[in-house]
C-alpha cells in the first residue's frame, strides 16, 4: 500500500452496516481537503450502495474484517464484538 500526501483516513463505529453518507462525506471531504486517497474504516460492514457510490473513485472501504486480518497478520490478536458496543453505546438489539 502506498501512502499519499494528502490521505483522508476517517474511522467509524458502526454497530450496522455503514450506508454510503458515511461515504459521500468522506469524498466531499477528500475534494475540500485536495485529497488523492481516501480510506475508510469501520468496526461493522458496509452497505451495497457505499460500495456503489466508491466504486471508481479513490476510496477504500476497510470493514472490521479486514482490520482483524491485517491486526493478526502483524502478529496482533484482536476481535470486534458488535454486541458489547451495542451495549456500551446503550444501542438496543443487543442479541443482533
Amino acid at each position: 500500500m502506498h501512502y499519499h500526501r494528502n490521505s483522508q483516513l476517517p474511522a467509524k463505529r458502526y454497530t450496522k452496516a455503514v450506508g454510503v453518507s458515511a461515504v459521500r462525506d468522506l469524498y466531499g471531504t477528500m475534494q475540500h481537503e485536495s485529497a488523492s486517497r481516501g480510506i475508510l474504516v469501520t468496526t461493522a460492514d458496509f452497505g451495497p450502495d457505499a460500495h456503489k457510490f466508491s466504486a471508481g473513485k479513490p476510496i477504500t472501504l476497510l470493514t472490521g474484517a479486514h482490520v482483524l486480518h491485517l491486526l493478526d497478520k502483524h502478529g496482533i490478536k484482536a476481535k470486534i464484538d458488535i454486541r458489547e458496543a451495542r451495549k456500551v453505546l446503550n444501542l438496543r438489539d443487543y442479541g443482533r
